[in-house]
């Protein structure tokens, strides 16, 4: 059976892809939820590019060529000026474009560097369970292990993001399967030792929590510390190159 390691950034998620594993890019607040809930609500399609300024080149041109863009993301926590939709999951019905072009601070970079994995999800604990089987049929059919790739800070990698951590162990704990580094085993402890009632209390008192806090997201981080609330998986259908830039574009998983 396959064996789960947990890495951090870009550069855990560039060491996921050079060994072949199949990556799940692990954003617990607030990107990660973010996806899942726009393919979940009606998007067809999610392109994830590094930057705003990409992202508003790739919506333009997408637009000239007469399709329908929703753009969505964020930097620092706030939407950025001129799209459509922050950072933030959608938790009611609503209208949304079959086309999302989506960018974040940490997110984004983690995912384009893991990009060339085998095969690339978008889990954190509010599809724990569904991620889980799926990244795990997809392990065995190709004989590779799983790696649980944190976010985390894309400016600072040496920072640990607890909040990434402990939805890395409710995946693992979905998973029951060897935990394989320190990194793994340290997410399962920690999930293990608060549970599914001590997540939303966790969630927000992270570095992270704590400024959703103040930006008066608390409702996002009540709704991602619930574990299993969806069946849908973002999976890597293509990298694309829109606009001069590289892209990775995400749909629901078979």
């Amino acid at each position: 059976m396959p064996s789960v390691y947990v890495y951090n950034g870009a550069t855990g998620a560039q060491v996921a892809a050079a060994r072949g594993q199949v990556a799940i890019a692990v954003d617990a607040l607030r990107a990660s939820g973010t996806i899942t809930t726009l393919l979940a609500r009606g998007a067809g399609r999610v392109i994830v590019l590094a930057e705003p300024h990409e992202a508003l080149a790739v919506r333009d041109a997408l637009v000239a060529e007469g399709e329908a863009v929703l753009l969505v993301g964020e930097k620092g926590g706030v939407k950025v000026q001129g799209f459509d939709r922050g950072n933030e999951p959608v938790v009611a019905p609503t209208e949304l474009a079959w086309t999302c072009v989506f960018t974040s601070s940490n997110f984004a970079y983690c995912c384009l560097a893991a990009r060339e994995a085998p095969a690339l999800l978008v889990g954190t604990t509010i599809n724990a369970a569904a991620c889980a089987r799926a990244a795990l049929r997809l392990a065995v059919s190709l004989g590779a292990d799983i790696a649980l790739v944190m976010a985390g800070f894309s400016q600072d990698q040496t920072r640990l993001n607890l909040e990434d951590l402990l939805a890395c162990g409710c995946l693992l704990d979905r998973l029951d399967l060897r935990a394989a580094n320190d990194a793994a085993k340290a997410a399962l402890y920690v999930f293990g030792y608060l549970g599914v009632p001590g997540l939303a209390r966790e969630f927000r008192a992270t570095d992270h929590g704590a400024h959703l806090v103040s930006l008066a997201r608390e409702d996002d981080i009540s709704f991602l510390s619930r574990p299993d609330q969806l069946e849908t998986v973002g999976a890597r259908r293509a990298v694309l190159d829109l606009a001069g830039v590289p892209s990775v574009e995400l749909t629901v998983g078979e």
